[in-house]
Order: structure tokens, then C-alpha cells, then sequence
């Protein structure tokens, strides 16, 4: 069990052969990264845009650029900045130098909101809050790296200063472990005090007691045992593991010493009894046992490695609890005396019996009109069966007080939201002026759809450039109009984020406010109309990053 730990990332749950998943880790490899942490910060108290704050997220954006494990860091100091000047255009850093006088800190944020690129992205449109945007680099692990490296990097410069709140499928993996984690240590008591109370209420006995729950304990740890002798990775599921098997996994010792407590009434005889309780309860047990086991064998047949695991776990843990309850228990209550309890169970007046015997005589009386009512209630449910939706929303997952939810309201409300939505596109050369008309168009229909914003591309380098240079906010008509705009962009960062160094491949990056079903649908339908119709010769193949 030395080997358990818990890893939620979504990449670890679809099949590795799956076209979308290969396609994302393939964007991944080539373009330095598809691993996304944002970070929302506000000042406790007063302004945000201060020298001192700016001054540490200066120092922070330039330690997360040294660490190996992150590709690039995108921030209100480190953002590019387009500006003419008298030899042509510059692209530097938005604040290499910080200044000091309120005056001027004024005028700086002003120009910073008077920048389309950077209002809702790297600045909040009232400028109260900035943000921050962490690429972890392709091939480490995205969760250790949040964990270890930016969490109390990013904590260490702004936690005495500014509110954090963190976003993206890393920190929300963290958070995801953190949580699980505290289920699995709050669940499994309840569960087991559960249990308890109801043996000693349904048996009145020690061992009616004792020898149900260590039936549960040592399936559980088995379980939990196995999955770390295979290196298997607990996940979001998990905790429901152990929860099932201790509730399910009881019933069948309850079984088996339900019938040794019928059967065994003297010590002289008890070997004797053992023996024929256990040869006529094993057959029943055995057959429910393995019925329960294949229904979770069944899970296989579903698409998510989470859900085939959680089945094949749960279906082991009921085989193993099975083997335990016809073996351990006899032996147990062979080896232990039968002391002065009560040998044989008298049900007449226990508290089940007097609830149960009326029920049963009102059942054999009104026979029809019980099956009437069983039909009656079976038919209703079955009118909702057809009713039922699916929905997959991680972030509905958390408590609404959790981290992640909080995070998410701040990230939507001010920055158009924390989940990223990438098209792929493919051509001959993306430098060409043709290429990248392709990409602001493809921009503009993003635009277009409710939900979706700050789509960005190298186009909207070349534009802005453009527009700094010869004040005309186009793409160049001709591919060398574009060299020379794309010579003053050569050996920026951002700019191996979104195109490949052979120039054939490129990204095109925009943010969701949200991730629920039915609006992945609908994003994926429309977008999928829009690039047939608009792009059928030029374009080769698009992802539709985590749909």
C-alpha cells in the first residue's frame, strides 16, 4: 500500500488510443506545451496595480521562467509590447522597468487597458485584478509541477499581499487529490461506525460484530493492497471504493454467520455444525458473490479507464471479500469458544420481526393489490428513464466553497474564463499571407460564439505590428510584407507556443467561460460546419482541445 497515490488527470482516463487524446499530446510535444495554470490575484487591500505588487509579480514571472519544468510564463510584466519607434516597431516586455510615482502607474495601467490584447487576459477591464498564465512544459507531470514548483513559488512572493486564486486542469487536478484524499479519511469511518451500529442492533453480539467488519477491512486493504503491487493510481472515484465494499462485502459474512449462529448450539457438536452450516450457506453465497462481481466485471465495457478500473477493483474486492467470509469465519468460530451467549437467535421478538411480520401478512392478504402498486411505481420510474441527460462539468464537482469553484468565478467573471479551446491547423507555410488570414478568420467566427473568448493567433502579432509600423490593422498582402514584420518576432516565447519552427503547423488559442455538455456540443458542431465550409482545400485537421 506504500505504492498507493492519487493522479486525476484527465489525460490518464480516455484510452491512449483514443484520435482526440493522441492528437492533444501531439500538439503538446511539437508546440512546448498544452498544460495551462492561470492564476487570478487581487490586493487585500487597496490597488492592485502598485509598484510593490508589480514588483513581485516581476520577480516571480522571472523565477517560474527558470524552473525546467515550465515552458512559459505570460504576465502583466512579461507580456509582449508592440510599440513604433523611430528606427520601426519594437517588441519588448510590457514593464521592464517598474515605476514608482502613482502618476505614472495611473498612465501605465491606462495603457495597459487600452491594449485589446491584454484586457480580460492579463488584466481585468476595471483593472482591479491581474492575472497570470503558467505553460507547463509537454512530458513532465503536470500536478507534481503545480504542487511542488508553482504553488509555493507563486505563494512565497504574493500570498502576504494579494488573494490567489488558481485555475486550469493542473491545479484543479491538485485540488481534486486534496479533496479525495479528506473523503477517503472522513468516508470510511462514518461508513465503519455505520456498519457497526447495525451488526450489534440486527446480532447483539460480539462476534456478530467482530467477524463482519474484519471481513470488509481485510477485502479493503486487499484491494487497495493490489492497486499498488500494480502501480495503479487512486483518482476521484476512489473513495467510493472502499464505501461500496464495506457496505456491499458485509452481507456476505452476515450471511455465513447468520447460518453458523442457526446451526452450532454446543461446544461438543460445533466442529460438526461448522462444517454442515458452511456446506449449505456456501452455494448461495458463492452465486451472489459472483453475480455482483461480474455486474462490476461489466465496466469494461465502458470507454473511460477510470470507470473499467473502479469496476474490475470493486469486482476483486467482492471476490475477495466472498473467499474471506466462507473461510476466515468458520475457522474463526471454530478456534473461538462459544462462551455464555446465546447459541441459537430468537427472532420473535427482535425489532426487525415485529416491523417485518406485519408487513408479510399484509403482503400475503392484499397479494393483487401489492403487485398492482409494484407495477404502478415500476411504470412511473420508467417514464423518466428517457429523461435522463448527460452531463460532464468538472467543475460542478467541487463543493461551491472549494478552491476550484471560487477560482472559477473569479476567472470567468474577469477573464472570459480558465478553459482553453485550441484549433490545429496544418498548411504549407504558415508565414505566407494566405495562412494566416486562414487563422484570423477562423479567430473571428470564435468570436462569434457565446461563451468563447480572447481568440488569439501569430496573426494578431502580424496585425498589430502592422498596425505600429505603417498604422494599417491587416495582414500584409503579400508574403513578403509579412517576413518583415516577422523578423521583429523572431526568438520571442510566444511565439513558439503557437507555430512550429518549420513554419507548417500553428495554434490558435482562445478560452471557454465554461465546459458543460451541452455547450462542448454545441462549440464542436458549429466549429466543425464553419471549417468544412470555409476551409475545405487548405485545411488539414483541427482539435478541439479537451472536448
Amino acid at each position: 500500500m506504500k505504492n498507493l497515490y492519487y493522479n486525476n488527470r484527465f489525460t490518464e482516463w480516455i484510452p491512449k488510443n483514443d484520435p482526440i487524446l493522441k492528437l492533444l499530446l501531439d500538439t503538446g510535444e511539437k508546440f512546448g506545451s498544452n498544460e495551462l495554470v492561470m492564476i487570478a490575484f487581487k490586493a487585500k487591500k487597496g490597488e492592485t496595480f502598485t509598484s510593490e505588487i508589480l514588483q513581485r509579480i516581476k520577480l516571480l514571472t522571472e523565477e517560474l521562467k527558470g524552473k525546467k519544468e515550465i515552458f512559459l510564463v505570460t504576465s502583466i510584466t512579461s507580456s509582449p509590447d508592440i510599440k513604433r519607434i523611430e528606427d520601426g516597431i519594437e517588441v519588448r516586455d510590457f514593464l521592464d522597468v517598474i515605476p514608482e510615482s502613482s502618476e505614472k502607474l495611473e498612465k501605465l495601467k491606462n495603457y495597459a487597458l487600452s491594449k485589446e490584447a491584454f484586457v480580460n487576459n492579463i488584466i481585468s477591464s476595471n483593472g482591479k485584478w491581474l492575472a497570470m498564465a503558467i505553460y507547463i512544459k509537454s512530458g513532465g507531470d503536470p500536478i507534481a509541477t503545480f504542487k511542488d514548483v508553482i504553488k509555493p513559488t507563486v505563494e512565497k512572493y504574493l500570498s502576504d499581499t494579494v488573494n490567489i486564486y488558481y485555475s486550469g486542469e493542473p491545479s484543479d487536478a491538485y485540488f481534486a487529490n486534496v479533496l479525495s484524499t479528506k473523503d477517503l479519511t472522513r468516508l470510511i469511518p462514518i461508513v465503519i461506525l455505520a456498519i457497526l451500529f447495525v451488526l450489534y442492533f440486527s446480532f447483539k453480539s460480539f462476534k456478530g460484530v467482530l467477524f463482519p467488519s474484519l471481513v470488509v477491512l481485510m477485502a479493503t486493504t486487499w484491494v487497495f493492497g493490489l492497486m499498488g503491487l500494480l502501480h495503479r493510481a487512486m483518482n476521484i472515484v476512489t473513495p467510493a471504493l472502499p464505501v461500496l465494499l464495506i457496505a456491499l462485502g458485509s452481507a456476505y459474512g452476515i450471511h455465513v454467520l447468520n447460518k453458523i449462529f442457526h446451526e452450532v448450539g454446543s461446544e461438543k457438536t460445533k466442529l460438526l455444525r461448522l462444517k454442515i452450516a458452511t456446506s449449505e450457506i456456501i452455494i448461495p453465497v458463492i452465486m451472489a458473490g459472483i453475480t455482483t462481481a461480474v455486474g462490476f466485471a461489466s465496466f469494461v465495457t465502458a470507454k473511460l479507464n477510470i470507470i473499467i478500473e473502479f469496476g474490475l477493483l470493486a469486482g476483486a474486492g467482492i471476490i475477495f471479500a466472498l473467499i474471506i467470509s466462507l473461510s476466515f469465519i468458520p475457522a474463526g468460530y471454530g478456534v473461538l469458544p462459544l462462551g455464555k451467549e446465546k447459541r441459537l437467535l430468537n427472532y420473535e421478538n427482535h425489532y426487525y420481526t415485529q416491523f417485518l411480520n406485519p408487513l408479510a401478512k399484509f403482503v400475503r392478504k392484499h397479494s393483487k393489490l401489492t403487485l398492482f402498486f409494484a407495477l404502478l411505481v415500476f411504470f412511473l420510474f420508467l417514464i423518466g428513464i428517457p429523461r435522463i441527460t448527460r452531463e460532464v462539468n468538472f467543475a460542478e464537482y467541487y463543493p461551491k466553497k472549494s478552491q476550484p469553484r471560487l477560482a472559477l468565478d473569479v476567472v470567468k467573471e474577469h477573464f472570459g474564463g480558465a478553459y482553453p479551446l485550441t484549433i490545429y491547423f496544418k498548411g504549407e507555410n504558415i508565414k505566407s499571407a494566405a495562412d494566416l488570414r486562414i487563422l484570423r478568420r477562423a479567430e473571428n467566427y470564435l468570436y462569434s460564439i457565446d461563451g468563447v473568448s480572447l481568440a488569439f493567433s501569430v496573426a494578431d502579432f502580424i496585425q498589430e505590428m502592422n498596425f505600429q509600423l505603417n498604422r494599417r490593422f491587416h495582414i500584409p498582402d503579400s508574403n513578403s510584407g509579412v517576413a518583415n514584420l516577422w523578423f521583429f518576432m523572431e526568438g520571442r516565447d510566444e511565439l513558439r507556443q503557437i507555430v512550429t519552427d518549420d513554419l507548417k503547423e500553428s495554434l490558435v488559442f482562445s478560452k471557454l467561460s465554461h465546459t458543460d455538455t451541452k455547450f462542448m456540443k454545441n462549440i464542436q458542431k458549429k466549429m466543425s460546419v464553419f471549417l468544412k465550409r470555409e476551409f475545405s482545400e487548405g485545411f488539414v485537421k483541427f482539435d478541439m482541445d479537451k472536448l
